[in-house]
C-alpha cells in the first residue's frame, strides 16, 4: 500500500509534461505558419489594387477617346484633395493625379491636357488602394 502511495500524482505531471511538449509544437508552427498566411493574403490584396489602378487607366483611356470628352462621373469620392480617390463595389479605391501638371496633385479627371496644337495629350498616374495596399501604374498619351 505504501508503494502506491508514492506514485499518487505521477500522472497528472506527466500529463502537464506533454501539454506544455504539444503546446510548444503548436507554437512553433504558428509562427511558421502565420506570416506565410499573411502573405497570401497581401498577394491578393495586390491582385485587386492592381485591378482598381487598371480600372482607372481603362477610364481614362475611354474618357480620351471620346469626341468631345465625356468625362464620366465619379460615384463616392473619399478625401479630399490632395488626396482624392473613387471607392469601387468592391471596396478598392482608385486615385487620378495628373502628370502634366506641376506639382502633381491627384485631380481624379482624366480630361486630356490640350497642347499648342490643341492635340489631346495627357499623362497620368493611376493607384489603386485596398486593405492598405496600393499599386500604381503611369500613362501617357502623346
Amino acid at each position: 500500500m505504501a508503494y502506491y502511495r508514492e506514485q499518487q500524482g505521477s500522472v497528472i505531471i506527466f500529463a502537464l509534461i506533454m501539454l506544455i511538449v504539444v503546446l510548444s509544437i503548436s507554437m512553433g508552427l504558428i509562427n511558421i505558419f502565420v506570416p506565410k498566411l499573411k502573405s497570401i493574403q497581401d498577394a491578393s490584396n495586390s491582385a485587386v489594387s492592381i485591378y482598381a489602378a487598371d480600372t482607372a487607366v481603362e477610364l481614362c483611356l475611354y474618357e480620351a477617346r471620346q469626341q468631345p470628352a465625356a468625362i464620366l462621373p465619379r460615384t463616392t469620392p473619399v478625401g479630399s484633395p490632395p488626396n482624392y480617390g473613387t471607392i469601387l463595389a468592391n471596396g478598392a479605391v482608385f486615385s487620378i493625379a495628373s502628370l502634366s501638371a506641376s506639382p502633381v496633385y491627384n485631380t481624379n479627371d482624366c480630361r486630356p491636357m490640350g497642347g499648342a496644337t490643341g492635340e489631346r495629350a495627357f499623362n497620368i498616374r493611376s493607384t489603386g488602394y485596398y486593405k492598405g495596399i496600393s499599386r500604381a501604374f503611369e500613362i501617357s498619351q502623346q
